[in-house]
């Protein structure tokens, strides 16, 4: 599965106008029955674990192969 993520099937372009990331911290027992066994939390003195959201603003996003009036705006 890693290794899919790894290797996107195509390349994609497009411009990152902004983004905002807020992340928190949560007692690592309470997120790991959300945790796959295959993945493993980050930790911090082995007591907190960390949620992060991310809000991204694109503009143009399209497969690179595509001409870019074909691209589109995303949040």
């Amino acid at each position: 599965m890693i290794r899919l993520l790894k290797n996107h099937p195509f390349a994609v372009k497009a411009h990152f106008d902004e983004s905002l990331v807020a992340t928190f911290a949560v007692p690592k027992e309470e997120l790991q029955a959300f945790i796959p066994d295959s993945l493993e939390l980050d930790t911090y003195q082995d007591r907190w674990a960390f949620i992060a959201v991310a809000l991204v603003q694109t503009s143009g996003l399209r497969p690179a192969v595509f001409a870019p009036w074909l691209g589109q705006d995303f949040f």
